[in-house]
């Protein structure tokens, strides 16, 4: 996945949570590739700050970073519900960038990734999107119809979790769109051929 600028007052919050999360080397790096979900999420200054500020608070906050970022999204998320509970915001707005609003976005197979490259067949599953309406579709999937008994035995993927087994995954649509452009223009030139060469006899007749 391409790196990304992020700005001054991000790098001040981690600074803020240090101890928190800049627990090793590879931390930053982790941290800038999580304000790629943020920022397409369009989580604000003052909820990220928050949803910091209650994970660090948290005796029972997770260690893991797969873990502290579904807090932090998690927070975040019912922060959100709660106020357009409580102010009767409407649910319109901008879309989410990455589903367009549909809550769940569709991504390579990751039995079909090798080595970074999504290869043929070309299989796509379906994962629920990380912005607030993917994250609500997520938690439908968890529910319990009754106690001990989940709505459905095998919960839909929530994409920060597939992002982190394939992050590499808009490339490889975006290489993948590129490559069936390629292929259609070819194979449009290879049948244009065909026929021009048919009408002047040259087509190689079968015995």
């Amino acid at each position: 996945m391409a790196a990304m600028s992020v700005p001054e007052w991000y790098l001040a919050l981690i600074e803020n949570h240090r101890a928190l999360l800049l627990v090793d080397s590879r931390a930053i790096e982790h941290l800038h590739a999580w304000f790629q979900i943020f920022s397409r999420a369009a989580y604000t200054e003052a909820e990220l700050a928050k949803a910091f500020a209650a994970m660090e608070a948290d005796p029972k906050r997770p260690n893991w970073r797969k873990e502290q970022l579904a807090y932090v999204q998690q927070h975040i998320f019912r922060q959100r519900e709660a106020s357009r509970r409580g102010g009767g915001e409407a649910r319109d707005g901008p879309k989410c960038p990455l589903c367009s609003g549909m809550a769940v976005v569709s991504v390579p197979f990751r039995g079909d990734v090798w080595d970074g490259n999504w290869v043929a067949p070309f299989r796509r599953v379906t994962v629920a999107c990380s912005c607030p309406a993917g994250e609500r579709t997520a938690q439908w999937f968890r529910e319990e119809v009754e106690p001990g008994r989940p709505r459905y035995s095998k919960p839909i993927m929530r994409l920060v979790d597939y992002e982190f087994r394939n992050p590499l995954w808009q490339e490889q649509l975006r290489y993948r769109e590129e490559d069936a452009r390629v292929e259609k223009q070819v194979l449009g030139l290879t049948e244009e051929l065909d026929y021009r060469l048919g009408k002047i006899g040259r087509m190689p007749r079968k015995e």
